[in-house]
């Protein structure tokens, strides 16, 4: 158990995130307690991380205190050995309901654009071996995302999945058969279904290259409360594809194939070159909103207030995705390169959504105390609407140093500033902000 506490003073010259004729200055204070736990036992394992944001305004005559609350958990338990398990999950985060309104990456600045957000999972499930050449799983997972307020709708998601697989090594062939369902509803708005009977194969023409095959079958039923629209697809699919691995730390994967959407394909890479740790992924699917969401915060990001998914459509789309990381050590700089390019097409409403961006960040060790860090994060966002394609675009430039005063106490000194331009809502504003926090663990 890991207790902390930080005290942040912000200048910010534009609290109400208004145009310039509107902004408003103001003093922020915060003070943020927090409680990390992790621990692995022998049948069970724990990652837990709550922080409680109590923010006050120096002039509070139109804006009122407020507490936020963050909470990232993960919990995993053996209950019967070697057999019975179960994954259970919960968080608390603040969101953006609209990407056009007034976007903000913080807790601290003051829209009506913001809600509270929580979400809850659990999934049991079990293992089992048929000998040493099979093993099979079968899973039951169910979320629920709720809100408090009523711009963003309560969803829930649940899916079933059996598979039986090859063990790695077993055989010269290898294999997975899977069966795979699932429900997504969204209340007063969208509700789908699927089903998905697959088997992935893979044959090794070397030791470090393999022959891909995927076959499948697959129904899709999407449907919208708002447009009274109802679509059900019954198609087969295929893939065939390589995977590369010539080192250890180093992976290509490709692979051309056909869904019900068309002729589709994914791409991923994985490895050092020299230096540099690259990652490359791009890839084709199905999914929502709140699948995404889900995703986010599993994989470990305790919120996606910048992530700029409209939760106005909320339904099914295809999507394409790039992701992108590069990072290169340079002496005793440290520099990381992001950049991803994204595209919902939304299969019941006919819109489209497309977001791309990037990030740019120079780390530098001035000590064995202190470190300095430049950002540069650009997000651009294409939406759909009525006849035309309107657009949001978010730019954040930052420098930060932080320096470690103690073993427990350190302090960060920041200066940030975002310009906002939409003309979804003819929204447009500029930020500039100054910080200086200090952070103690007990």
């Amino acid at each position: 158990m890991d207790p902390s506490v930080g005290l942040v003073g912000i200048y910010t010259d534009n609290v109400n995130l208004e145009s310039s004729s509107l902004a408003e200055d103001d003093f922020v204070h915060r003070v943020t307690p927090a409680i990390s736990v992790s621990g692995i036992g022998s049948r069970m394992a724990l990652d837990l991380d709550y922080r409680l944001q109590s923010t006050s305004y120096t002039n509070d005559e139109y804006r009122r205190d407020s507490i936020f609350h963050r909470l990232r958990s993960v919990a995993e338990a053996e209950l019967v050995k070697k057999w019975l398990f179960v994954d259970a999950n919960a968080s608390l985060t603040q969101e953006n309901v609209d990407p056009g309104g007034q976007t903000t990456l913080n807790n601290f600045s003051v829209t009506n654009n913001r809600v509270n957000v929580s979400t809850v999972g659990v999934s049991p499930y079990v293992r089992y071996s048929f000998n040493r050449t099979l093993s099979s799983e079968a899973r039951y997972s169910r979320n629920w995302i709720s809100s408090d307020d009523v711009r963003w709708p309560s969803s829930s998601y649940e899916k079933i999945s059996i598979n039986v697989m090859t063990k790695p090594g077993a055989s010269l062939l290898g294999g997975k058969l899977e069966y795979v369902a699932g429900r997504s509803d969204t209340t007063g708005r969208n509700s789908s279904e699927s089903r998905m009977l697959r088997l992935n194969s893979w044959y090794p023409i070397s030791y470090s290259l393999q022959l891909l095959v995927d076959i499948g079958s697959e129904q899709n039923e999407f449907g919208s409360e708002v447009t009274a629209r109802y679509i059900k697809i019954e198609r087969t699919f295929w893939f065939v594809g390589l995977s590369w691995r010539p080192g250890a730390n180093t992976l290509l994967e490709g692979k051309y194939g056909e869904r019900f959407f068309g002729k589709t394909y994914s791409m991923l890479f994985s490895g050092n070159i020299q230096k540099m740790k690259i990652n490359v992924n791009y890839a084709e699917d199905i999914s929502t909103v709140s699948q995404l969401q889900l995703d986010v915060i599993n994989n470990g990001q305790n919120n996606i207030l910048s992530s700029g998914m409209s939760r106005q459509r909320n339904g099914n789309f295809v999507y394409q995705r790039l992701t992108a990381d590069i990072e290169v050590p340079i002496g005793r700089n440290y520099v990381t390169i992001r950049g991803f390019s994204d595209t919902r097409d939304f299969q019941v409403t006919n819109n489209i959504e497309q977001s791309s961006g990037g990030t740019v960040m120079l780390r530098r060790a001035l000590s064995r105390r202190s470190d300095m860090t430049l950002l540069v994060s650009k997000k651009h966002q294409e939406l759909g609407v009525g006849a035309g394609m309107q657009e949001n675009e978010i730019l954040t430039r930052k420098v930060q140093l932080k320096t470690a005063l103690s073993r427990r106490l350190s302090s960060t000194y920041a200066y940030w500033d975002v310009d906002s331009l939409s003309t979804i809502n003819d929204n447009a504003y500029k930020q500039k902000n100054v910080s200086i926090r200090l952070s103690l663990a007990f």
